[in-house]
């Protein structure tokens, strides 16, 4: 008989089954992908519809602002227990405002599009919870790591702002006629903000190159306005003249003239403080509630600064919907962390909301 036919078989070795952690993890990932894709499908619907309105706004913030940061932890290379239960107490935010969003949208088309999201997100969120399952290591020293991101986004930073030319100037009379300033270092920003642990190496990059090489001068930018970024011609709004031609008065307004100011500007500018206190809290309160409060108050403030020379009833009513939403967000926030100067931010919400309604309702054009 022919030895090969004689010799026995291997048995063939049976497929590696997934561990519990494994599978928990898997349907974890699977369900956050789920979840934000249909949470992107009915913000899709609902801008096609309903632009600017209080639902898409706030879903829109629960997209950008609140859910990425919330689940990042998630996605770190070696993940922990640690990573696992920030993620875990990250989402309530996220979800309670999905929550906000469905009663936004009762009985309309993107109802059921959310509710399935939040059920995809919820079971995801449950999942995190590992009591009594082990698997993960507890922490890990990702501080050389985290030093390392940072350090290479303030170099592509760097990298990207070097290759602009007048785009990048932050005085009108500097740029081509007609452009806004391009302020390419806010999607930056908004990663090192959402990722606080990668600011040391961010901040080493731009310590190094503020204080070293060519001097700097911080007294250039002390005339610097937010209409000298816009676009527009030199010399109006109280910008700078071009080079050779005469210096017009600049008359600087504050927020304590807001009163003296039409229905368009005062708003403005109480949208203007607002975000500037909002600003000043965000290193003490850095909730996600307080991060979409500011979104939505940007978002007015956009709407007004455009108001400012094409004043209409309509761009009232454009402008209300976003302070509403800032003030039921900032409203939220407060419950959850009460604090003297946002106190003082929610009345001028309240105030520029009210003043844009008044007028929208009596049919102002000023």
């Amino acid at each position: 008989m022919n030895a090969v036919l004689e010799r026995a078989r291997a048995k063939a070795k049976p497929k590696a089954e997934k561990s519990a952690l494994q599978a928990r993890l898997d349907k974890i990932f699977n369900n956050l992908k789920l979840g934000q894709e249909k949470l992107q499908l009915a913000h899709h619907s609902v801008g096609l519809t309903d632009p600017g309105d209080a639902p898409e706004i706030l879903l829109r913030a629960v997209i950008e602002d609140m859910l990425p940061p919330a689940i990042a932890p998630m996605y770190r290379q070696p993940l922990t227990r640690a990573d696992v239960d920030a993620a875990y107490t990250g989402m309530f935010t996220s979800l309670a405002a999905i929550d906000g969003v469905i009663a936004l949208s009762l009985g309309h088309v993107i109802e059921s599009t959310l509710r399935d999201a939040w059920v995809l997100l919820d079971e995801a969120n449950s999942l995190m919870d590992l009591t009594g399952i082990s698997g993960l290591p507890e922490a890990v020293d990702t501080t050389e790591a985290d030093f390392l991101r940072g350090r290479d986004i303030a170099i592509k930073m760097i990298d990207e702002g070097s290759a602009l030319t007048g785009e990048r100037e932050c005085y009108r009379r500097h740029r081509d006629p007609g452009t806004a300033q391009y302020n390419f270092v806010n999607g930056y920003l908004s990663d090192i903000t959402a990722h606080p642990e990668l600011r040391a190496g961010f901040a080493s990059v731009l310590s190094q190159m503020i204080g070293g090489g060519e001097s700097f001068d911080g007294s250039y930018f002390k005339q610097l306005t937010l209409a000298e970024t816009l676009a527009g011609v030199p010399g109006e709004d109280g910008t700078q003249q071009l080079d050779g031609e005469a210096a017009k008065p600049s008359s600087e307004v504050t927020p304590a003239a807001f009163e003296a100011l039409g229905i368009y500007e005062g708003p403005y500018f109480m949208v203007s403080e607002v975000i500037g206190i909002i600003e000043s809290r965000l290193s003490d309160i850095g909730t996600d509630l307080l991060h979409g409060a500011k979104t939505c108050a940007e978002k007015a403030k956009e709407v007004l600064s455009a108001g400012v020379k094409a004043r209409d009833v309509q761009m009232c009513e454009d402008a209300s919907a976003p302070l509403a939403v800032a003030t039921a967000v900032l409203e939220a926030s407060l419950e959850a962390d009460d604090d003297v100067a946002l106190w003082g931010a929610l009345r001028l919400l309240k105030l520029a909301h009210d003043t844009l309604d008044e007028a929208g309702a009596q049919g102002v054009a000023a």
